[in-house]
């Protein structure tokens, strides 16, 4: 991962709504139930008017008038207590009663109005989840069942009042094929929505879990992981490397004099500065505190000696600005080399090498790069 990364990084912005915050999956449940209630309160309305002036049995009127009291109850169940579990229940109950009312008086299992014993299940599916939609399958089958049976012992006849026509048959299969692709179609595009506000979601974990939040530089366990794996890639190759650790001199006189705030502003400036100034495969970490930490990856000595002279003018010449106006910083950096012959340093010790130089550029008098070689205890 390189400086780009870090850069596309530090635009993810955390997500503050507090219905994503409950989880996509709920809140697309929530959503669907919602649309659930509106669209078969005018559907209820719909075939009420149509059974009215059909002249169908009265008892089928008011079988879907009370089913658009239920999805009235329901939208402003789920619009004022986002609980959408008892909302679509009731919605689902409405779809069901709505279908096998109609059937007991027009004609049992042979009624037109079967067909939306089908649309129950998906229906609850789509608002409630996997389980609802099971449950309320297997409550639609065995209503169909029961009515098979009637049919057969001629006890449908007894309470029907009406036999539907092909035009009632045309009607209601038009109704059922438009109403479970509208759903369907509905479904899908808050499932896309819920992958996408979850890939989101992943961003934003990958983010707060590799960058240091004040900076939107690597932190210090996620620099180290990625050193590793890039110092093993260079081992492999050229075997050259170079770590370049850094902190602000007087940092604490800042911090003392000016506030926490300023400091804070002085550190952000100062890795935004290293950011979009370092090569794109450099990696760059937050190591504690004011301290930074460079990896040079393919990088010969002088190279690296150079890169760090270039970064300790930029930064002596740049001023920084803050709530109190611009100040003036400098910093010390110490290198540590990695070179063909280093295959057995471990990661540990060419950062500690690092620190060592650095330490000696402060005791030299500060804004200094030095370079640790065996002199350097």
């Amino acid at each position: 991962m390189s400086n780009k990364f870090l850069q596309q990084l530090s635009k993810i912005k955390p997500v503050h709504d507090p219905s994503k915050a409950q989880g996509p999956y709920r809140t697309s449940l929530i959503r669907a139930t919602r649309a659930g209630t509106i669209f078969t309160f005018f559907f209820f309305m719909f075939f009420a008017a149509v059974y009215w002036f059909s002249k169908f049995p009265l008892f089928a009127v008011w079988v879907n008038l009370f089913s658009v009291l239920c999805s009235l109850i329901g939208y402003l169940i789920v619009k004022f207590t986002k609980h959408y579990r008892p909302a679509a229940y009731l919605v689902t109950f409405a779809i069901y009663i709505s279908s096998a009312g109609v059937m007991l008086v027009s004609g049992g299992i042979r009624s037109s109005s079967a067909i939306w014993q089908v649309y129950v299940p998906v229906a609850a599916f789509i608002m409630a989840g996997i389980w609802a939609g099971i449950r309320w399958g297997g409550i639609s089958l065995v209503t169909i069942i029961i009515f098979f049976i009637f049919d057969r012992f001629g006890l449908v006849e007894a309470v029907s009042q009406f036999q539907t026509t092909l035009s009632d048959l045309f009607l209601d299969l038009s109704g059922a094929i438009a109403a479970v692709s509208i759903a369907i179609w509905y479904s899908d595009t808050l499932k896309s929505q819920s992958f996408s506000s979850l890939e989101k979601s992943k961003e934003e974990l990958n983010f707060f879990a590799t960058i240091d939040p004040l900076t939107n530089t690597y932190n210090r366990r996620y620099f180290l992981e990625q050193s590793q794996r890039r110092i093993h890639r260079t081992r492999s190759s050229n075997g050259l490397a170079a770590f370049l650790l850094f902190d602000i001199d007087h940092f604490k006189n800042i911090n003392d004099t000016y506030g926490h705030i300023v400091g804070d502003h002085i550190l952000k400036g100062l890795a935004n500065l290293c950011i979009n100034n370092l090569r794109p495969d450099d990696l760059i970490g937050r190591f504690g505190g004011e301290e930074f930490v460079i990896l040079l990856p393919n990088t010969e000595p002088g190279d690296a000696r150079r890169i760090a002279e270039r970064l300790r003018m930029l930064v002596e010449s740049t001023p920084f600005q803050t709530e109190i106006g611009p100040l003036h910083i400098t910093i010390s950096i110490g290198i540590s080399n990695m070179h063909q012959a280093d295959t057995i340093v471990l990661l540990d010790q060419l950062i500690f090498r690092a620190d060592k130089a650095m330490y000696r550029a402060k005791q030299e008098g500060r804004n200094r790069v030095i370079e640790w070689d065996q002199s350097i205890a």
